[in-house]
């Protein structure tokens, strides 16, 4: 994707191999994001912490990885001004935050700046796996 194309408050998403990445586009080449947990291959998975907002340039976060804009969530909710969300974006810089898979990820940050509510499929991915993980426990006490 052309940098060109990205506008102020629009969602980035990054492909990692084992999951995606969200940040949101502030202008100049750089985006917002709340960064991925360390040590756990940044899938953030079973992750409970503190973690900080911040600003770095687009490129620098994205690596070697492919990304696109995303705006998932414009057909559910109208997006905030471009400004307000640049705004917010830069007032969570350095913000210590909670940090967990269901209410607080790095999807649910950026879809909060851009439309005022905190959604994402992350958390639905974790239930999965969750899920998936006490039946494959249940299926190994029954042996």
């Amino acid at each position: 994707m052309d940098q060109r194309e990205v506008q102020p408050g629009d969602l980035i998403e990054i492909f990692r191999d084992d999951h995606n990445h969200w940040a949101v586009y502030v202008g100049d080449g750089n985006v917002v994001h709340l960064p991925e947990p360390p040590g756990q291959g940044g899938d953030g998975i079973g992750f409970v912490g503190e973690a900080q907002g911040l600003r770095q340039q687009l490129q620098d976060v994205v690596g070697n990885d492919n990304w696109r804009v995303n705006n998932l969530l414009d057909g559910i909710h109208p997006p905030r001004p471009a400004d307000d969300i640049v705004r917010d974006a830069g007032l969570l810089v350095y913000e210590e935050m909670g940090f967990n898979l269901e209410n607080v990820n790095c999807e649910q940050f950026a879809t909060e700046l851009r439309y005022g509510e905190p959604e994402g499929q992350q958390e639905v991915a974790a239930a999965v796996e969750v899920a998936a993980f006490a039946a494959d426990l249940l299926g190994n006490d029954s042996d």
